[in-house]
């Protein structure tokens, strides 16, 4: 059987550190310093499109291909976003931007912006339009058209100049030039007879300055600055309250998550440590464990500093959601540490060391490795998934918790043994003190006599967690409670589950506070929300064969006709244009690639970026040079469900590997989120399943080589209260106002190896207690309780000890780390305390008196009937 092999191995092990313990000391402090000495390679990694974006993603590829097409880093794209007020002191977003005194304060900001404001660097003055603008890229061309449009406005010329504005929704036009009106308008209204936009409450302008070198680099991020600094100045601009959006200010609140936290982080630990020496300190002297406490905090502090300090030597990077693990790490430590010294303070009547920690060993150990086991697993299979953010979280966590299970296995018993020392001579200090300084009727009362008893002396009552927990499992009434209470649990579980819904919001990355967070929400709101422009960039239909121009026409008709494209008007495609003027002038194939590069000539809108290949010419019997890759542009429209959105980029990805001649790839601003969330739609389910499977298969192992074949109750009912804790933690997660997004995943895969924990500590503790005929189950749950009930509970308040303070980070990250850990904590505890030893109590009837009767009875009729043979 395996346990009993495993209390032969830990209390052969328990017998070499006892005799060796200062090796063991040294030998782990020596690791903790070589491990620790990783963070001298420290790296922070914050770059959330990497972070976030699966790593075998087509569009990790498709982003870094059009920024390459374009020459452009899309990170430095400088959003401004402006939200109209009717009033300088009205609501944000009250107003309407197409308003002549809105229009005017627009026009006066993008004059100054592009003219007006100069960015020094080394003597040298720049302007935007002058010496800054890229002006080959879509955005550019965009923005100058809105530049015109609210001129236009701003002089209230919009009804002399009826046939050069066309605004009707959802495509505009200005002087013949097309554009998206949700591209730049966001909260839109229109009229319904018409489709005309009659108000939009939000624009957003989009400036992009060279970074061809360092030097203009260090102007772009002066712009930037001056940018910034002008969007708050109300007294510019009163009637439009501003914003500047970058990539780098975004990763900058981002990082925001760690500073926030990491400030709690060391008031997370001494509140435990403060809990844990109270939990394990007593009236009486000799059974106080308050050094030993303060040890296995050091201990689990250890683990956490030396895991990651091993994955920094290794090269990983740190990043804003690892800043959790140390939290995580220290609660499941504490918990461990819980099982330890309960078991160390119920052998101290044993005298000798070495015998006690090899019954400490014997006892505890065994739920130690189980659940090291279990939560390792959980996280290893994370550390196998696509999104490089949750891979990294999943091996810091996974290597946190096997560095405290090597710390609690080395470190803290060595050093608990030196403070079984240390404790017996401060006792004799205290004593020597008390008996010097008190009266002698003092020391001769019972309250003394208590404080200074020795630990053999000492009676060993019932915790009233185990009284509670037994006299609730053990009762008809109590069991029938649970039961129900369990029953509806589940109910509201599903019903949560089923109602979760995905969201890969940007503003769930950033902290309450941060200043882009409201305007982040608007922008999600008004803009995302309604429409959004794709930039393809594709190869060239040969345009000589009339059958590639087909297949190619076949390929733009499928992108228009996929759900929630705005259609045929919002693409800008210049090969649409050739066609036509081809069919209208009757061109023969021979002449098409002639006649494209003369069609082309003076088109710089069209032929900038554009890629050429070199071809013979049949009619002029030379090489010439045709397109061969170009880019356009067509829309969708938006909408408030991510389903809809992530199933818009699915279908543009399917339909671009359907017609993979064109090697097509694409690009918009919020693609990695809407691919991140297709990811967690398609593969969370699946990882969660492999991770709840692979725990559920290795705990049946265990269970199974413990307990006998024919009585599987024990085990189904660890296996179902395993999974019942996930149902319940996902499903109140889901009325807890937390959705499918990458901070739920990792979540979930916290919630998957950490609710093994106190499942398991109950269940070794109830298959450890022998069989023996004529004793019932209720009585090895009762001493299992005895054992396990009042560290279980420990473990419990210490885990939330540990994490409440960091419900106070305000953050979305943060809170839902929390919410998670709460739950976990809450279900576990439930299933562990009530609802298990309730199970084994009704359905596990080894050894009761009833069935040894059975058995004797049976036994006596086949003795009976071969005397009657």
């Amino acid at each position: 059987m395996l346990l009993e092999w495993l209390d032969y191995v830990l209390g052969a092990y328990a017998s070499l550190l006892a005799r060796n313990r200062k090796f063991f000391l040294v030998f782990s402090i020596v690791g903790f310093i070589l491990m620790s000495s990783g963070w001298l390679r420290f790296k922070h990694d914050s770059d959330i499109r990497t972070l976030f974006t699966p790593a075998s993603s087509p569009i990790k590829y498709n982003t870094v291909k059009v920024a390459e097409y374009f020459n452009l880093n899309t990170a430095e794209i400088k959003y401004l976003i402006m939200f109209a007020k009717k009033t300088p002191d009205a609501q944000t977003a009250d107003g309407n931007v197409l308003d002549i005194e809105n229009a005017k304060n627009i026009r006066d900001t993008m004059i100054f912006v592009e003219k007006e404001l100069v960015v020094e660097h080394e003597g040298v003055e720049y302007r935007y339009l002058n010496n800054m603008a890229r002006y080959d890229v879509p955005s550019y061309q965009i923005t100058r058209i809105i530049s015109g449009l609210m001129v236009t406005i701003a002089a209230n010329e919009t009804g002399a100049h009826q046939r050069a504005v066309n605004m009707h929704y959802p495509m505009g036009e200005l002087v013949g030039q097309p554009f998206f009106l949700p591209f730049t308008f966001g909260g839109v209204t229109i009229d319904h007879e018409t489709k005309e936009l009659t108000g939009a409450k939000s624009m957003v302008l989009y400036f992009i300055p060279n970074q061809k070198n360092s030097t203009m680099m260090a102007v772009s991020d002066k712009f930037e600055e001056k940018l910034k600094n002008y969007a708050v100045n109300m007294s510019a601009h009163p009637y439009m309250e501003m914003s500047v959006y970058t990539y780098k200010s975004m990763l900058d609140e981002v990082k925001k998550n760690s500073v926030y936290t990491l400030r709690y982080i060391p008031w997370a630990f001494f509140a435990t440590m403060s809990f844990v020496v109270f939990a394990c300190s007593s009236w009486t002297l000799s059974t106080s464990l308050h050094f030993h406490a303060m040890i296995a905090l050091i201990s689990v502090g250890m683990s956490c500093i030396a895991s990651m300090g091993l994955l920094f030597h290794l090269g990983i990077a740190y990043n804003d959601l690892i800043s959790f693990v140390s939290v995580l790490a220290m609660a499941i430590g504490v918990d461990n540490s819980f099982v330890i010294l309960d078991g160390w303070r119920r052998h101290l009547h044993i005298k000798d060391q070495e015998e006690r920690l090899k019954a400490m060993m014997r006892e505890a150990g065994a739920s130690i490795v189980f659940t090291s086991m279990t939560d390792c697993i959980a996280f290893a299979i994370g550390v196998t998934m696509d999104v490089p953010a949750i891979r990294s979280f999943c091996l810091f966590a996974a290597m946190a918790i096997g560095c405290d299970f090597l710390f609690q296995h080395t470190f803290f018993p060595a050093a608990m043994l030196y403070c079984d020392i240390l404790k017996e001579h401060s006792n004799k200090v205290i004593f020597k003190i008390a008996r010097n300084r008190l009266r002698k009727q003092t020391m001769n009362s019972e309250a003394a006599r208590s404080f200074f008893d020795d630990a053999n002396s000492v009676k060993h009552e019932r915790s009233w967690v185990a009284k509670f927990c037994f006299t609730i499992a053990s009762n008809k009434l109590g069991q029938i409670g649970v039961t129900l209470l369990i029953f509806v649990l589940t109910a509201i579980s599903l019903v949560g589950a089923a109602r979760l819904k995905p969201d890969s919001s940007l503003t769930k990355t950033m902290v309450d506070d941060s200043p882009l967070y409201e305007h982040a929400v608007k922008y999600e709101t008004f803009f995302w929300s309604e429409g959004t422009l794709f930039t393809f960039v594709v190869n060239a239909p040969d345009f000589t064969d009339s059958k590639s121009l087909a297949r190619f026409e076949e390929f733009i008709a499928k992108l228009e006709s996929v759900k929630k494209a705005v259609g045929r008007a919002s693409t800008q495609l210049w090969v649409r244009d050739f066609v036509d003027y081809a069919y209208e002038w009757d061109l023969q194939p021979n002449d098409m690639n002639q006649e494209v590069l003369t069609f082309l000539k003076g088109r710089q809108d069209v032929t900038e970026h554009m890629k050429f290949r070199k071809v013979f010419d049949i009619k002029t019997n030379q090489t010439i040079e045709v397109p061969a890759r170009f880019h356009f542009v067509t829309a969708y429209y938006g909408s408030p469900d991510w389903n809809e959105r992530g199933d818009i980029v699915a279908s543009v990805i399917n339909l671009t590997q359907e017609y993979s001649e064109w090697d097509a790839i694409f690009f918009h601003e919020m693609i990695e989120c809407v691919d991140l969330m297709n990811y967690t739609r398609y593969n969370l389910k699946q990882s969660l399943g492999q991770s709840m499977i692979a725990i559920i298969l290795l705990m049946s192992v265990l269970f199974f080589s413990s307990l006998s074949v024919d009585q599987l109750f024990p085990v189904v009912w660890v296996v179902a209260s395993f999974i019942a804790i996930n149902v319940m933690v996902v499903g109140f997660l889901s009325f807890w106002f937390v959705d499918m997004d990458i901070v739920a995943m990792i979540c979930m895969l916290i919630s998957v190896g950490f609710s093994v924990d106190y499942t398991v500590h109950m269940a070794v503790a109830y298959a450890r207690q022998p069989i023996v005929p004529g004793i019932s189950s209720k009585h090895r749950v009762r001493v299992a309780l005895d054992e396990v009930a009042r560290p279980i509970l420990n473990s419990g308040i210490s885990t939330l000890v540990a994490t409440c303070l960091v419900a106070l980070v305000q953050s979305y990250m943060m809170r839902t780390f929390f919410k998670s850990i709460l739950l976990v904590v809450g279900f576990g505890q439930l299933q562990s305390l009530l609802v298990l030893p309730a199970c084994f109590i009704l359905l596990d009837d080894r050894g009761s008196k009833v069935l040894e009767l059975r058995r004797i009875r049976n036994k006596a009729q086949k003795a009976y009937a071969h005397a009657l043979a």
